[in-house]
């Protein structure tokens, strides 16, 4: 039989409380992930359920891919976790963010840094008077659909926040790790040095 009604509703909106719930259930079926991390980013998840659990699942994956090879004082997974989430909804804008050397040097943010933006956000700023950095981040932006910009922005920000008194060369080292996994960590390359030197004495 051929469907003869069609009747379209809308579900409502979940609550904060049943997205911490959501969150929690998440994190208990992958120990692997740091929950405290991704707690941090709560606000800034995905607020569709399904990509919600695929992120949550993805980000799993990638701990039992490569992120396990890295030890607790090598990585921050707070940032890692913000700069996969960016990823994740736009790979082609982070992949380019990454090149843009002024962008991650001026991406560590700072209170005062936060309070200027917040303060200076809707003011319009003639284009000669815009630092370097926020040019080229401009021009990343202009190929996000006009409907994703904000989305853009904000994990943007949250990325800038996670980065919060880090050093610049630390903000890199995090970001390459999510752009190219296959990267030694120190340990490998310790290891691989030092049987290198084990080859050169004989």
């Amino acid at each position: 039989l051929e469907k003869i009604i069609n009747w379209p509703f809308d579900l409502p909106i979940p609550s904060d409380f049943a997205w911490t719930n959501l969150l929690n259930k998440e994190l208990t079926s992958t120990p692997n992930i740091d929950g405290e991390a991704m707690n941090l980013l709560f606000k800034t998840l995905p607020k569709n359920p399904r990509k919600f659990k695929h992120f949550i699942r993805y980000t799993s994956s990638l701990h039992k891919g490569f992120l396990e090879r890295y030890g607790k004082d090598d990585i921050k997974c707070h940032i890692l976790y913000a700069a996969q989430l960016l990823r994740f909804e736009f790979p082609e804008q982070f992949s380019q963010l990454v090149k843009k050397p002024s962008v991650v040097e001026h991406m560590p943010s700072s209170f005062m840094d936060k309070i200027y933006d917040d303060k200076n956000k809707n003011k319009p700023t003639a284009e000669h008077e815009k630092p370097e950095w926020v040019k080229e981040y401009e021009s990343i932006l202009k190929e996000v659909q006009p409907e994703l910009k904000n989305r853009f922005n904000e994990l943007f920000s949250a990325m800038r926040e996670a980065a919060l008194f880090m050093s610049p060369s630390e903000v890199k080292n995090h970001l390459l790790v999510v752009e190219i996994p296959e990267l030694f960590t120190w340990k490998e390359y310790d290891e691989f040095t030092s049987h290198l030197t084990g080859k050169d004495k004989h």
